[in-house]
């Protein structure tokens, strides 16, 4: 059986998976701040009426 080393770092599979959580939670968040955006803009549109 192999011996592993003690190397600092990441492994490739360790840095994706961190990519791919972020990539999610930046979807979810632009998907939060559009809806806040559309709300605001109609609520505009109802003071202007």
């Amino acid at each position: 059986m192999k011996q592993m080393r003690n190397k600092k770092g990441f492994t490739l599979i360790e840095l994706l998976l961190a990519m791919a959580l972020m990539a999610i939670l930046i979807v979810v968040f632009i998907a939060s701040f559009n809806v806040t955006l559309k709300r605001g803009r109609d609520q505009r549109r109802k003071n202007d009426l």
